[in-house]
């Protein structure tokens, strides 16, 4: 199977997934972002579930939504009566999130750029360098986050 899939900048890559959307991926990210370069999808099994639940004119919530993975399908899947909201407080992610939505016409997303805690606060968000989706407000340890940042959210 040929994939297609063009750098826009050093770190960042647009490819498709075989359900048609285009996505911003960050090609640091050693957990989703080789397998949907590859493949243009990510764990068949969970996708063809989701697929199968999502259905045109729905809301759909997508609570760390990572490189947007799931957003896409859903808002492809819920089409414009529908609505995705898609919640990622990584400014790498959120922003590779936003070209995704744009490239693909998703008028239906709403992308919010926060973190979820048990209080309303400002907090510190630690980034692993590497694996991009298992960032956390909890303090984790350094060896995890080499390459990473350490971002007020």
């Amino acid at each position: 199977m040929k994939r297609e899939l063009t750098y826009t900048d050093a770190t960042t890559v647009l490819t498709s997934l075989i359900y048609g959307p285009k996505i911003y991926l960050d090609t640091r990210e050693t957990s989703l972002a080789p397998m949907i370069i590859q493949y243009g999808l990510w764990e068949k099994w969970v996708t063809d579930v989701f697929l199968s639940l999502v259905k045109p004119g729905m809301t759909v919530v997508d609570i760390g939504a990572n490189c947007g993975y799931y957003s896409l399908l859903a808002a492809q899947a819920v089409g414009p009566s529908g609505q995705v909201h898609c919640v990622e407080p990584n400014p790498i992610l959120h922003n590779n999130l936003t070209r995704s939505f744009a490239i693909n016409g998703y008028n239906q997303v709403k992308l919010h750029k926060i973190a979820f805690s048990a209080k309303e606060e400002e907090v510190t968000l630690y980034t692993p360098g590497y694996f991009s989706g298992g960032a956390s407000i909890y303090e984790i340890p350094d060896s995890y986050t080499d390459n990473g940042a350490i971002l007020k959210v």
